[in-house]
């Protein structure tokens, strides 16, 4: 949590460094990673409403999955 917000962060453990990912104010949570392993998807909470996003955590690009209006909140890839 950062500034009230939960936010997510990677780990390095090649070089023991802490990565932030997301830094909106809002509530990013329940990160998955896809299988190939460049990008993950977690939930969004903005004003009480959450959607799904993606990112590639080597670019730092973003999409919604989602609309706010779903409430979608625990995402997990499948093979």
């Amino acid at each position: 949590m950062k500034n009230g917000n939960f936010q997510i962060y990677i780990a390095n453990l090649d070089v023991y460094g802490v990565y932030q990912l997301t830094y909106e104010p809002h509530h990013h949570e329940n990160p998955s990673w896809a299988p190939d392993g460049r990008h993950i998807v977690y939930s969004v909470t903005k004003n009480f409403r959450s959607y799904l996003e993606v990112m590639d955590v080597i670019t730092g690009e973003k999409y919604r999955l989602t609309s706010p209006g779903h409430n979608a909140l625990e995402p997990a890839w499948s093979r």
